[in-house]
């Protein structure tokens, strides 16, 4: 039995006329959800205390994505970005120094 292989190289398939049908290019760009993902309801920006290295650091005042109809939270990519790098940051901080965190009365 022998077996024949046929080399194919990228430029001979664009080189054919029609090697772009079915490729189509769109331009988009990412859009911040403003709908709830549980329920659909309209979404608002509230403020958390969100705690950071066990509890050990709080960061008041937190943005994050509230649906007032269901109660689900979560953070859009912006909030998620700024989580991160604080969570970085205080992560980095805390091999460098011991931090103590005492509450103070607001």
């Amino acid at each position: 039995m022998v077996m024949v292989t046929e080399e194919i190289k990228p430029e001979d398939i664009m080189a054919e006329e029609s090697w772009e049908e079915g490729w189509k290019e769109e331009d988009w760009e990412i859009v911040e959800i403003t709908e709830c993902p549980k329920c659909g309801s309209k979404l608002e920006i509230k403020q958390f205390d969100v705690d950071f290295l066990n509890g050990r650091i709080t960061v008041h005042g937190f943005e994050k994505m509230y649906c007032p109809t269901c109660g689900y939270v979560f953070m859009n990519s912006k909030q998620a970005q700024l989580y991160e790098a604080l969570l970085d940051h205080f992560t980095e901080l805390d091999k460098l120094y011991c931090i103590t965190v005492s509450k103070i009365q607001v």
